[in-house]
């Protein structure tokens, strides 16, 4: 575009307002050998991700002692992910003829798309269990692959290699290991002769929502940058509702495929030993969370920082709940209405036309 001047290897430092604290007045800006220098605008937008977006509001101080719309101590709280967990597995019954009513559910090709078909809660389950919305993933594997003993002995082997889950006691795993001999056995047996039993079973891949949690946060850490800048610190919490939800869906996966008849579920969370970590799917999301009013997040439902009068916010940071869905998609929605307001209100800038 012509009215674009795009500024590489410079790396904004600290946002300055003006004599007016709800007005920002220009940008600080540090080049990649050192060199410093400020840009002004009429309207600035922060679109710098869930880490840097509040690391920037947060180091942001000359005047705000707190930060930029820091006043309630909101800016880098409620930082949600969407766990991720795999544990368990749907054993499809003796006695079913193939497996095509599985197709769905594995990536395929549909219209000319790759898709793949996942398994949820239903809104009355939800509502009648107190769960968070969640999906539930079937991957094709085998009896010994999703076998605990498996998993013991494929970590025990990742550790020798210098790989592992990390933190995680690796005695733990000798100690769940041995209290299986004869599934230690087998599975010793199978790898040895370099092939597995055949037997099918699905791994259950989950992924869940994060209920919000202003404990779960982004602040600024003591160790700086090149810059000088503080660099960002995660403190990730994650509640018993999120693992309550997967046990739950493990459950009603197993109710509905047992009365069906077409096979059972084996190997539930918490039955695991050591127990299973969720892990993230690098969705940064929630630590400028829009809200009504400033004592309930960061940004009003226009993304424009509570407060400040140019300041808006762009990106997933801004949610204020996260279902379980990726955000890209709506994340430049929000970007595209956000752009659409902004250049309304400068003088000569043409609307990008309505999308709501």
């Amino acid at each position: 575009s012509n009215n674009v001047v795009l500024v590489l290897k410079a790396t904004a430092v600290e946002l300055v307002p003006g004599r007016a604290a709800t007005n920002l007045e220009k940008v600080s800006v540090a080049a990649a050998d050192g060199q410093r220098f400020e840009l002004s605008a009429k309207v600035f937008v922060l679109a710098a991700g869930g880490f840097d977006t509040p690391r920037l509001l947060l180091a942001s101080t000359s005047r705000s002692p707190n930060g930029i719309g820091n006043d309630n101590d909101l800016v880098g709280r409620f930082f949600m992910e969407h766990p991720v967990l795999r544990r368990g597995a749907f054993v499809p019954a003796a006695d079913q003829d193939g497996d095509e009513w599985l197709l769905p559910f594995q990536q395929h090709v549909e219209d000319g798309f790759s898709v793949r078909s996942a398994i949820g809660p239903s809104q009355v389950a939800m509502e009648r269990d107190g769960l968070l919305n969640a999906m539930l993933l079937l991957k094709r594997s085998t009896r010994l692959k999703t076998s605990e003993t498996y998993r013991s002995v494929a970590i025990l082997r990742d550790r020798v290699k210098g790989v592992g889950e990390r933190g995680d006691s690796t005695m733990s795993y000798v100690g769940g290991v041995l209290s299986r001999p004869g599934e230690l056995t087998r599975t010793a047996m199978a790898l040895a002769r370099g092939r597995d039993e055949t037997a099918p079973a699905y791994h259950l891949s989950m992924t869940i929502e994060q209920a919000p949690d202003a404990s779960s946060r982004v602040r600024l850490g003591r160790r700086k940058d090149r810059f000088g800048v503080p660099v960002p610190e995660l403190d990730w919490r994650l509640g018993d509702l999120e693992r309550a939800t997967a046990r739950r869906l493990q459950e009603l996966l197993d109710e509905a495929v047992s009365a069906a008849g077409l096979g059972h579920v084996e190997g539930f969370l918490g039955e695991e030993r050591p127990p299973r970590r969720f892990r993230g799917e690098w969705h940064q999301m929630g630590t400028t969370r829009m809200s009504a009013t400033p004592r309930q997040g960061v940004v009003d439902s226009d993304c424009l920082v509570h407060g400040m009068n140019n300041l808006y916010i762009a990106g997933s940071s801004v949610f204020p709940t996260v279902g379980f869905a990726n955000p890209t998609l709506t994340l430049v929605a929000l970007a595209y209405r956000l752009a659409d307001r902004v250049g309304r209100s400068l003088e000569g800038t043409p609307s990008l036309g309505p999308i709501w």
